[in-house]
């Protein structure tokens, strides 16, 4: 059921009905699909090439862990090369310093410290 949802975000984006595609995200909940990052990568993916969509996809980044779907170093470095196209430099900086937090945390809980 999650590769439908995939799919029908990739073909909405492609389609060039953003809007769409964005809300399929918010559709998986309705039917008890939980989201993977791996969605998430790809609707920010597919949605960060659209200007104005970079803040409701940052937005959704943001929240995501609401809904169980725990940003990986994939989606901080999409969301930070979109910045910097965007040329939002402080943005992007402080996502490469929470991704770096976050990568910190979690290799210091893998080796025990």
């Amino acid at each position: 059921m999650s590769t439908l949802f995939s799919y029908l975000i990739k073909i909405y984006a492609e389609a060039d009905l953003s809007q769409k595609a964005f809300t399929v995200f918010y559709k998986m909940l309705e039917f008890n699909v939980k989201p993977l990052p791996r969605h998430l990568n790809h609707i920010l993916e597919l949605l960060i090439s659209h200007r104005d969509f970079i803040m409701p996809v940052f937005d959704l980044f943001k929240i995501a862990y609401k809904y169980g779907v725990f940003p990986n170093t994939k989606s901080y470095n999409i969301l930070m090369g979109a910045f910097c196209l965007n040329r939002d430099l402080s943005i992007a900086y402080k996502l490469f310093k929470k991704c770096l937090r976050e990568v910190l945390c979690l290799m210091s809980s893998l080796i025990g410290y």
